[in-house]
């Protein structure tokens, strides 16, 4: 057949057969712009009448061809939501007959005698076609004459796909139709499965699949769509009508459709008893639950965890019925129905036993699932009873008990009404003897449904019937019996190393501990569970266990679950850890030996933060479940218990005050004592056991502050011993190094008598241990840093040992700058690097503790003021000549002498290896830290040269943004001093900026900022902070006296700032140097100032004339205050985003600024104003506001930001963009 669609995209031929194979078959020579031809054709002929109209012509057809099918029924589903609107009954019944009857002669023939085929007629308007789609009807197979075909066809093997394809096509239908029309979709449904019996067994199976299928679409398209926002309101009331004429007509036939389903096919055909379990599972959520709580199901289900290929998706529908949404009676009598108090130990050991043979992973979660579920059910229902108990009363009585959302009312009422058996008959729920079910099969091979009898019936009606009032308390004995099994038999599975299990248990373990129904004995099993599932088996031998993601996470996960159960029982946690510890302290031999831990821990005794005492339980077996070959794994060793323990004390740590190490007498210490004073920890070649040993030794830091006679052991472990800083692991060794530099920083106070031993042995393991990575001497250097500056005091007495020892150290270092520097080689590069960054590292360690000991440098210009020198008396004359004498100890200025002739010899060496990035990073650094070391006298000498250079040699515009936050902090270091610097640095700084480009607003529309304009925006942004910062201590004077190239590129990018859309901080930042550079050259009639002498000596801005402040109001006036405005009235601009509240606050600052100026100044802003607002707002609403804002002084209140906003969203309404 060949058409012509309504579209341009016309295939080439106007082939539709052609078309079709073209793009769904694979074909040498066909171009794959010859194949989107095809698919364009398609997709258009899909939208139009004629594809509709061609649709139905292939349906209808009598020969077969899969993809033309294929494409006729998506085809069919694209068009039903628009004819569900224009047809009426009997058209909608034809479109029926005709779609269902493809699926008959699929199944049951292949051709169909052309005298049951009725003759095509126009089709009229109150057809199956909408008037829109006027042409000729295809032919039409009703479904009964499809029928009479069977008898004497020949059958045909299915093809799953087209037959899962027309599902979709008749569930999407049934979507826009049912239950008004369409009323024998679910009759016709059922007996094509009938009609199918007669047939070989693989075409009842296809028949069956596509039943199911049904289902299966009807769950996704109508009632597995909740959380679908694009669903309207309409489809909403039409998807929940389906649903309940489903619940009221048809979900008794199918559930007894499901159960023969599974009765005839789990053996047999395992694969399509798989996919009847989980459309059961999808539909227990909503249908009447009464209808599987029947013996038969029940059995059934129990009978099929038996079975390999079923039994996941079996536990999982029981899982569904365990957890369904009921009132708390109603949970009850379904527990009760189901018995599964007594099934649960069967199912557990059939998990076990899986777990074993490494057998069905999906199943031992889907165990793990019901367990926990049924412990959930039982947990709740205990603590409903509680609550009730302790009056509670408020609306108890309308809790649901279940896992999932709110239920509906059919769902809240379906444990309560008469169940509905698969033969039709009404029955009550009832007890059914798991165990029986479980092995029940009769000599036939069929399942045994016969597990009780009568007399049990009757007595389980009686049980199980619902009470006719409120749940009583006098439940509590058989719920708190029923939750103790549950849990008793959560605890086997938890004890299974496998992720998912311990994955799904760890919720119920951790809602359980925090439940008033945990006992001390199911606290002190689920501890020793939850402790061993922390040992990482294997990570003696495979060490980057300890590294992985999941492990860490896991791990983590478990702990925080063990100090949950610290805080509600801490006499079972602690002597417990305990215990674990010291069997780890004293060696292999007491992990398999209690008698030998008794001896250890004799004596030993934890307080709790209370001060009451806890006796520690030595003979307690601690390792008793550890290892277990039932668990999944074999025996861990002894350096992963070791590990395992070490990081059980290290996690503990979080929860305890560490003033309680003081005492130590304490539990906690004397197990630090007894881990450090250890002799075969060290022992273990394991080497995240060494790690974990030095990560309990820095969370328990204070112990040696409190106890100082252990320092000497920690410093010997950490230094000497190859397991410290030397450790062979290189990841360990890394940490280690960390946690070294932490442990000086946190004890430092306490290190002053250990200084030249620690100094010492740290210069020989830098000069002899060649395998330390650059990282490794890095923390290394700062804590040397850090343990050199802690030494010095405000006076030179007692501070010559410690500072030749630093003058030694910095020497080194700085004499294998040197060294390394000679070379020519490219590779030598990275050595230069390295050395120049140990020097940053040392000056960060020195800084850090001299201003902690000796105060800090004030920043500002301490050079310029007459003073400064009142304090430093004490300090050496050669000294101050080099350095300046802005110092409060003689450790700050023996560090800045040292490091005044070393910044001559990073500066050369720079020089030389400025082609390598990483020297230029490292040098930036080094200058980083010399902008806090070293005093102004001495940046001024090296700052230029420093940026200069750096200007010259720098390759991206990520360099500059550093080059700029350096020398921002300088001016904020240095304060007014700085105006010489600035003055001639600032235009080189501009010249490089508008190298890297200006700014522009083009790109404010786009979505997508690109990298480099990103980054050109970040250069802008510290530029911008840089002259801010030039304003903000003074040199204002700077920024107008640059040169008029400068001046205007600097003013230009204000203004662009200022008109950012998508930035925050640019405009803001813009308009706040704008208004701070008008403040302070504002002379205010009053002759010099302030008249300070360092105002007098530098330029002050007083001195400023009138003149330069009428070029810069000019300035202001034409184009700063009107580019404001225009943004502030822009629509792009919103008025209701709370940061742009900020962006009005200083546009009202600079106008209230402006408004101040001297003389008649205020006059044309004024006008501005009054021009801009009055045809807008209105003469009065503008005259006030000029009014309001000349009378703020000091800051723009809010109350006047919100004035203006307000104005501003009003006259928003009448403004029109130029």
């Amino acid at each position: 057949m060949t058409l012509q669609p309504n579209s341009p995209a016309a295939f080439p031929n106007s082939d539709f057969a052609r078309a079709i194979e073209v793009a769904h078959t694979y074909q040498q020579g066909v171009t794959q712009h010859r194949r989107r031809e095809a698919e364009e054709y398609l997709m258009a002929l899909r939208c139009t009448a004629e594809g509709y109209n061609l649709a139905l012509n292939i349906i209808s057809s009598e020969q077969l061809q899969v993809m033309h099918c294929f494409w006729a029924f998506n085809t069919i589903i694209h068009h039903l939501p628009d004819i569900a609107l224009t047809i009426g009954y009997a058209a909608a019944d034809e479109l029926y007959s005709s779609l269902f009857s493809f699926i008959y002669r699929y199944f049951f023939a292949n051709v169909v005698d052309s005298a049951q085929v009725t003759s095509p007629r126009p089709c009229t308007s109150t057809d199956v076609f909408p008037q829109a789609f006027a042409g000729n009807s295809p032919s039409v197979v009703t479904c009964g004459e499809a029928r009479s075909a069977t008898s004497g066809a020949t059958q045909r093997h299915s093809i799953d796909f087209l037959a899962n394809k027309h599902a979709q096509m008749m569930v999407a239908g049934l979507q826009e139709f049912f239950p008004s029309r369409w009323c024998s979709f679910f009759d016709d449904a059922f007996e094509l499965v009938e009609r199918s019996a007669s047939l070989q067994q693989h075409v009842r199976d296809s028949v069956t699949l596509y039943v199911l299928r049904l289902f299966e679409y009807i769950d996704e398209r109508v009632v597995s769509v909740r959380e679908r926002v694009e669903r309207r309101r309409e489809q909403r009331a039409r998807d929940m009508e389906v649903k309940d004429a489903m619940r009221e007509r048809v979900i008794p036939r199918v559930t007894a459709f499901w159960y023969r389903t599974l009765y005839d096919c789990h053996l047999r055909a395992p694969g399509l008893a798989k996919t009847c379990l989980g459309i059961v599972h999808t539909y227990i959520e909503w249908v009447d639950i009464a209808l599987f709580f029947t013996s038969e199901w029940i059995n059934l289900l129990y009978f099929m965890l038996t079975v390999s290929n079923v039994r996941g998706a079996a536990c999982e529908c029981l899982c569904a019925l365990v957890e369904k949404k009921q009132l708390p009676d109603a949970k009850l009598n379904s527990l009760r129905a189901l018995n599964v108090v007594d099934a649960v130990p069967q199912i557990v050991s059939l998990a076990q036993a899986s777990a074993v043979e490494g057998g069905d992973a999906n199943f031992l979660e889907a165990v793990a699932k019901l367990v926990r579920e049924v412990a959930v059910q039982f947990l709740a229902l205990y603590e409903h009873i509680v609550n009730s108990s302790n009056g509670n009363r408020n609306g108890h009585h309308n809790a649901l008990v279940g896992n999932g959302a709110s239920a509906t009312a059919a769902d809240v009422g379906s444990g309560r009404d008469a169940h509905v058996e698969a033969n039709g008959t009404q029955a009550v729920p009832h007890r059914v003897t798991s165990a029986d079910s479980l092995g029940g099969e009769n000599s036939n091979g069929c399942i045994s449904l016969g597990g009780t009898s009568d007399a049990s019936m009757q007595q389980s009606q009686h049980i199980c019937s619902p009470p006719s009032g409120q749940f009583v308390v006098g439940h509590i004995d058989e719920v708190r019996a029923g939750l103790d099994a549950a849990v008793g038999y959560v605890l086997p599975l938890l004890s299974i190393r496998d992720d998912i299990v311990v994955d799904t248990l760890l919720p119920l373990v951790q809602a359980y501990i925090k439940s008033p129904a945990l006992l001390p004995e199911q606290a002190e099993q689920i501890l020793r569970t939850l402790y061993d599932h922390t040992i990482i088996h294997g990570v003696e031998k495979d060490e980057e266990q300890f590294w992985m993601d999941d492990v860490i996470d896991r791990r983590k996960q478990i702990h925080n679950v063990m100090r949950l159960l610290l805080r509600s029982h801490p006499k079972i946690v602690l002597p417990h850890m305990s215990v674990v510890v010291m069997q780890a302290a004293a060696g292999v031999g007491c992990i398999a030996n209690p008698a030998c831990t008794e001896a250890v821990c004799q004596g030993e005794v934890l307080r709790e933060d209370n001060g009451q005492e806890m006796h520690l339980n030595a003979k307690t077996d601690i390792f008793g479940r550890v290892g277990n070959q039932e668990s999944g794994g074999g025996a861990a060793s002894a350096a992963e218990h070791v590990e395992a323990a070490l990081r059980y004390l290290y996690e503990i740590g979080e929860t305890i005050r560490m003033e309680r190490l003081r005492d130590s007498e304490d539990g906690f210490a004397r197990l630090i004592f007894a881990v450090l004073s250890s002799e075969h920890i060290p022992q273990y070649n394991c080497a995240v056991v060494h790690l974990s040993y030095f990560e309990v030794m820095d969370r328990y830091s204070l112990f040696f502050v409190y106890h100082k006679n252990c320092i000497p052991q920690l410093l010997q472990r950490l230094l000497l011993l190859p397991h410290g800083v030397l450790n062979s692991n290189e990841a360990v060794r890394g940490r280690i190094c960390y946690l070294f530099g932490h442990l000086v920083q946190v004890l430092k106070s306490c290190l002053a008598p250990h200084v030249r031993e620690i100094v010492t042995t740290l210069q020989h393991i830098l000069s002899t241990a060649t395998y330390l990575l650059p990282s490794n001497r890095r923390e290394l250097y700062e804590a040397m840093g850090t343990l050199l500056g802690s030494t010095y005091q405000s006076s030179v007495n007692g501070t010559e040992e410690s500072a030749v020892m630093m003058q030694r150290v910095l020497q080194a270092v700085a004499g294998g700058l040197r060294d390394v520097a000679k070379g020519d080689d490219v590779t030598c590069a990275e050595a230069v690097a390295d050395n120049i960054s140990y020097l940053s590292v040392l000056a960060k360690g020195l800084r850090g503790s001299c201003n902690n000991a000796g105060g800090s440098r004030r920043s500002g210009c301490d050079p310029c003021n007459d003073n400064n020198d009142n304090n430093n008396n004490s300090i050496n004359n050669n000294i101050r000549s080099v350095v300046g004498s802005d110092f409060n100890s003689y450790g700050e200025a023996m560090t800045a002498e040292i490091f005044h002739n070393i910044t001559a010899d990073v500066i050369n060496v720079s020089n030389k290896w400025h082609a390598s990035a990483s020297v230029r990073d490292s040098t930036a650094q080094y200058f980083t830290q010399m902008v806090h070391t070293l005093p102004f006298s001495s940046m001024n000498v090296y700052a230029p040269v420093y940026i200069g250079n750096w200007l010259t040699w720098m390759e991206a515009a990520p360099e500059l943004v550093k080059l700029l936050r350096i020398f921002l902090q300088l001016i904020h270091r240095s304060g007014l001093c700085v105006a010489p610097v600035l003055s001639s640095l600032l235009p080189l700084l501009l010249e490089k900026a508008a190298a890297v480009g200006e700014l522009c607003t083009t790109s404010d529309a786009e979505d997508i900022i690109s990298e480099g304009l990103r980054e050109q925006r970040d250069v802008y942004r510290q530029l911008l902070a840089v002259v801010h910062g030039s304003v903000q201590v003074g040199c204002a004077n700077v920024i107008l006296a640059l040169p008029a190239a400068n001046l205007n590129l600097l003013l230009r990018q204000l203004l662009t700032a200022v008109q950012l859309q998508d930035e925050a901080g640019l405009p803001k930042l813009a308009l706040q140097i704008m208004t701070k550079i008008t403040a302070s050259i504002e002379p205010r009639g009053e002759p010099g100032g302030d008249g300070s002498a360092s105002q007098r000596l530098h330029g002050s801005q007083g001195e400023l004339n009138d003149a330069i402040w009428g070029k810069w109001a000019n300035l202001m006036l034409n184009d700063g205050v009107r580019v404001v405005l225009h943004k502030l009235l822009s629509p792009t601009f919103d008025l209701k985003d709370a940061k742009n509240l900020f962006f009005i606050g200083e546009a009202g600052l600079l106008l209230m600024t402006l408004m101040g100026g001297p003389g008649a100044a205020n006059q044309p802003l004024s006008a501005i104003l009054y021009e801009t607002f009055s045809p807008l707002v209105g003469a009065d609403e503008a005259t006030g506001f000029i009014s309001a804002l000349q009378g703020q002084t000091g800051r723009f209140s809010t109350e006047m930001r919100m004035r203006f906003c307000n104005m501003l969203k009003f006259a928003r309404r009448r403004y029109e963009p130029q």
